[in-house]
């Protein structure tokens, strides 16, 4: 269609329709035309109104999708942000975490030392003593000493491997029905000689809590834990408190000391592995008791927490379920047991020597040097239990056990293993044999008694 100006009358309409066209052509909404007198320009100007409206509609969806993208582009470059804060903030927690590890191992090789160094020593002045000229009382302060550092340098290593079995997953908890206050009164001695002598322990047990179901060895190794840790910043002529309380379909165990007390920066790292609250001499621990006391809690449904005041001193609670209707075995005493024999296997002539030194106030001893001589021992002696190690030669614990539980004559043996082999799976092939129990090397006097009179059923007095 041609359009000029001799067949245009309104030369205004004329000038608005090209301004028009020239707008739309560009993929732009025009303004509107109005109609004219003229019926070639208002078909040229419907037609431009129509592209107009559809150029109009592209218009605003083009908007619409500019606002989206914008947005959607704030979004990504906030999300982009807020990633590029967590990645700095795991950085960074990854080189804290190396450098705590690296204080740990610098801290933990000087901890290990430190006994070892006593220990060789001790032992090596006192077998330079060939002659016997040492006097009696130094030689006991040494013996002591060593046996002191023994026990200290044990429990470390003690701690460490419970940590990292508990958090690996290699030690789940072995539940039983216990008394938690008899087990906590029973217990209390030895915590109480492991404290400086100048810091005292007290028992404050709610007579109302019950017994409960959970792994008694770990809920004392926690409680242990914690009276250690108050221990440390304990001052002279202090008392640590041990208190239980009744509350409802759970007990609270709290450890309560007398120390500096905390600073509030702490409180809120204190139970990460390898974090250490030195004391103001520079001395502290391992850094991981109290991740162990906090892994054992879990390990319960439970919960630990601390509250503490500098100059006051700290309160560590541990929360754990229990069922307060359980009913407790009382055993009878020990001082109505009479002299029994017990039947000592073990290939090392050294841990036979021991273990009658330890046994000779209770019991009569026989000894058997491998698994076939124990067999033998036990079905002509018939002892009241027999100590067998796991790692004997020709005939192992596992197959002694087993060849004990088959013959009718001695199949009642009591058994308890004692090895230096700890892990679960050992443990297990024991019990599935027919032990009674199984004690871990090294152990105390008072641990195997514990455990013969437990299996014995009798209770030291």
């Amino acid at each position: 269609m041609e359009i000029n100006e001799k067949s245009i009358d309104n030369r205004q309409a004329y000038d608005e329709l090209i301004r028009a066209l020239e707008i739309v052509s560009k993929g732009l909404p025009a303004p509107y035309l109005p109609p004219v007198n003229d019926p070639k320009l208002n078909s040229i100007s419907r037609l431009v109104t129509e592209v107009s409206e559809k150029n109009q509609t592209a218009f605003e969806n083009l908007r619409s999708v500019n606002r989206s993208l914008r947005t959607e582009k704030e979004r990504l470059e906030d999300k982009v942000e807020i990633l590029e804060g967590e990645l700095e903030q795991a950085v960074d927690s990854a080189k804290v975490g190396e450098r705590m590890k690296e204080e740990f191992i610098a801290n933990i090789n000087h901890k290990l030392r430190t006994p070892l160094t006593s220990i060789i020593g001790f032992t090596s002045l006192l077998l330079q003593d060939k002659e016997g000229m040492m006097d009696t009382r130094k030689i006991a302060e040494y013996l002591g000493i060593v046996l002191q550092e023994g026990e200290r340098l044990m429990g470390m290593v003690e701690t460490m491997i419970n940590l990292a079995r508990i958090n690996s997953g290699e030690s789940p908890p072995a539940f039983k029905l216990f008394g938690l206050n008899k087990r906590i009164t029973t217990e209390s001695p030895k915590w109480s000689n492991d404290l400086p002598k100048d810091v005292a322990l007290y028992l404050d047990l709610d007579e109302s809590v019950g017994s409960i179901v959970a792994d008694p060895g770990m809920i004392l190794t926690a409680i242990g834990m914690l009276i250690s840790n108050a221990s440390a910043c304990s001052p002279a002529g202090s008392v640590i408190t041990v208190t239980t309380c009744n509350m409802g379909d759970n007990v609270v165990i709290e450890v309560i000391d007398q120390g500096e007390g905390l600073p509030g920066e702490a409180l809120d790292s204190i139970f990460q592995n390898f974090t250490q609250h030195n004391k103001p001499d520079g001395s502290g621990g391992l850094g991981v008791g109290l991740s162990l006391v906090r892994s054992i809690a879990w390990l319960h449904k439970g919960e630990v927490s601390v509250t503490s005041e500098e100059g006051v001193g700290s309160r560590f609670k541990v929360t754990i379920p229990y069922n307060p209707d359980a009913a407790y075995d009382a055993l009878t005493t020990s001082s109505n047991m009479e002299r029994s024999l017990a039947l000592v296997a073990d290939d090392d002539m050294n841990s036979r020597l021991l273990l009658k030194g330890m046994l000779k106030e209770k019991f009569d001893i026989v000894e058997a040097a491998d698994g076939h001589e124990a067999v033998r021992m036990c079905a002509k002696h018939k002892p009241a239990i027999l100590l067998a190690d796991m790692a004997m030669p020709e005939k192992d614990g596992i197959a002694t056990i087993l060849e004990i539980r088959s013959n009718p004559e001695i199949c009642d043996t009591p058994i308890l293993v004692l090895s230096a082999k700890t892990s679960p799976k050992v443990v297990e092939a024991a019990y599935s044999a027919g032990a009674n129990s199984y004690l871990s090397k090294p152990f105390t006097k008072e641990e195997l008694l514990r455990d013969i009179y437990a299996i014995l059923g009798v209770k030291q007095t």
